[in-house]
């Protein structure tokens, strides 16, 4: 038996001998994509559901509970602005030729979207909801040099300017949000 491990032990290196490189790029790559792949699930599958928070203690239907009205009014809105961000963020890298006002607006209108297809099937919204994320890593894979880091960061610093129109999107996200919950509360 030991004579047959080391054996196979020298028929590994003689394998990888002068490829080492290429293995240390392929066991990076594979990582990367693994912690990648996991966060955008998380992601996708948190922002896809109808009840984002959940409590078992808590009668959801009742909509004027002091639970749901502090998720709802309160965090709902972080998440919101949050979730508009990561696809801002994201889009920012795919849309290279796009104004920085329509990758706002195609944002918002992303979030909006997951949201009220979440009221209506779960399986839709998540299938939005990684539509994007895992574009990106497409295009990173397929095409390396497409990312130009100095343009996104360019493009990062003018959310400065446009922190008004941010908050309007994200008004918009969390009053989408708040007539979906009402709806669902009187069609309960």
């Amino acid at each position: 038996m030991a004579d047959f491990i080391a054996d196979m032990g020298g028929a590994v290196s003689f394998v990888l001998s002068g490829y080492e490189q290429q293995l240390i790029s392929v066991v990076l790559y594979t990582v990367a994509m693994v912690a990648y792949s996991i966060i955008v699930w998380k992601f996708y599958k948190f922002i896809a559901e109808k009840d984002i928070f959940v409590s078992e203690n808590v009668n959801k239907e009742n909509l004027f509970e002091p639970y749901t009205l502090l998720h709802y009014f309160v965090f709902f809105p972080v998440v919101a602005f949050f979730t508009f961000f990561f696809f801002s963020s994201m889009m920012l890298f795919l849309a290279r030729d796009l104004p920085f006002d329509q990758i706002l607006a195609i944002s918002a209108t992303l979030v909006a979207t997951v949201r009220v297809t979440a009221y209506y099937e779960k399986e839709l919204a998540e299938n939005i909801a990684n539509l994007v994320p895992f574009c990106l890593l497409a295009v990173f894979l397929l095409e390396p040099g497409y990312y130009s880091f100095t343009v996104a960061s360019e493009r990062f610093l003018a959310v400065y300017t446009a922190a008004d129109l941010i908050i309007r999107y994200v008004v918009f996200i969390v009053l989408v949000e708040w007539g979906l919950r009402i709806a669902h509360h009187i069609k309960s």
